[in-house]
């Protein structure tokens, strides 16, 4: 993200789990040694399921987990800039099971939401409490003991499908604003 928002930019990232945290310092530093931490890139840990209000509005948000919630859904969509775009996956209940899709939502200039379906299916480790997450992972994911096992290395479990989508998200948007 800190790539695609070029030199003037800032990205926040926020983390209930310390590991997971400290696992995305530890890959910004090994990708580009040209990201400062703390400069222009912020990892914050603490409960990042309504966003960071204190510090939006945003021009972009991209939730790295599903949203099972409107009220969650709302507190993003209520922190971008006019203009801005909101990119989730988005988890309800299809034909008898659990599905989670990936969503755009545009906040137009004068504040009106539009929302628009981007055909991706995907799995990734639900919005929430730690608890929540480990809990519905075991869905997703199947077994606790995995689970765990990724957490103690610092991986989500979801962690290589999380760098793949956010390369076809970029890849995305990058297709709907070219020359940006």
């Amino acid at each position: 993200m800190a790539a695609m928002v070029g030199s003037s930019g800032k990205v926040i990232g926020v983390e209930h789990v310390e590991q997971v945290a400290a696992q995305s310092i530890h890959n910004i530093r090994a990708c580009d040694g040209s990201m400062k931490l703390g400069d222009r890139i912020l990892i914050r840990i603490g409960d990042g399921s309504r966003g960071c209000p204190e510090m939006a509005p945003y021009d972009a948000i991209h939730v790295g987990a599903a949203v099972s919630d409107a009220e969650a859904l709302q507190a993003f969509q209520d922190q971008l800039k006019p203009g801005g775009r909101l990119i989730a996956p988005v988890l309800s209940r299809g034909q008898g099971r659990l599905e989670q899709k990936l969503i755009a939502i545009d906040k137009t200039s004068n504040g009106v939401l539009e929302r628009k379906d981007l055909r991706i299916s995907l799995r990734m480790v639900p919005l929430g409490a730690k608890d929540e997450q480990v809990r519905t992972a075991e869905l997703f994911f199947g077994g606790r003991l995995a689970l765990l096992a990724e957490w103690k290395l610092g991986l989500t479990p979801s962690f290589i499908k999380v760098a793949r989508l956010k390369r076809r998200v970029a890849q995305f948007w990058n297709s709907l604003n070219p020359g940006s």
